[in-house]
Order: structure tokens, then C-alpha cells, then sequence
């Protein structure tokens, strides 16, 4: 389980100043499994 707290931290870095690099971003949320968004 991955708990955001910053919206805008998934977003690319070269998008965002706090976005995450693509590499971050898989050592976080593997290509193999599925991602479940829940924002309320």
C-alpha cells in the first residue's frame, strides 16, 4: 500500500516540481501489478 499525500507528487517531474522521476515512480508502483487510485 502507497499512501499519497500530495496529489501532485505523481506527477512527472519534468511536469511538476514535486513529481516523481520515472524511476521513482516504478520502485513505487510495480508494472506488474494493478494501481488502484482512491481519492475522496
Amino acid at each position: 500500500m502507497v499512501n499519497v499525500v500530495e496529489l501532485m507528487k505523481l506527477q512527472p517531474l519534468k511536469e511538476h516540481p514535486h513529481g516523481l522521476t520515472d524511476a521513482e515512480f516504478d520502485a513505487l508502483f510495480t508494472k506488474d501489478m494493478p494501481i488502484i487510485h482512491n481519492f475522496a
